[in-house]
């Protein structure tokens, strides 16, 4: 059976309300804390950071969800630090779970795109160059 999606807005959390979830390991809050954070807070290194801390948790949505953040640092602020960023993108693209894989090719494919980067490029590049 098909599962019945409900649309919710992203809710503003706080820096307090992030800190005190990450604390209580709040699965709750933290499936939306990277995603807010990067969407509403106006500090790109405090998003980029938090993101790059969730990356790490157990839970697999709350993985997917810091590392797709990760996209809306570059779309919204415009600014991520490549050798921040990229070893968290790859390793996701490896991840166990086929949530946190999807979550990190679609990423991949807005930083590259908003900031101007080649990341997971490299095995295209090489399709390109046989065909020519």
């Amino acid at each position: 059976m098909t599962e019945k999606r409900i649309y919710k807005p992203l809710p503003k959390l706080t820096r307090e309300q992030v800190k005190l979830a990450i604390q209580n390991d709040n699965i709750e809050i933290l499936v939306f804390a990277a995603l807010s954070i990067a969407t509403y807070d106006l500090d790109w290194k405090y998003a980029q950071d938090l993101c790059i801390q969730l990356s790490k948790h157990p839970h697999k949505t709350v993985r997917g969800n810091a590392v797709l953040a990760l996209s809306y640092v570059a779309r919204i602020h415009r600014r991520l630090e490549k050798n921040l960023a990229k070893p968290v993108l790859l390793n996701a693209r490896k991840d166990p779970e086929i949530e946190v894989q999807q979550k990190a090719e679609d990423a991949i494919e807005d930083i590259n795109l908003f900031m101007s980067w080649r990341i997971g490029n490299k095995h295209k590049d090489k399709a390109l160059t046989f065909e020519d």
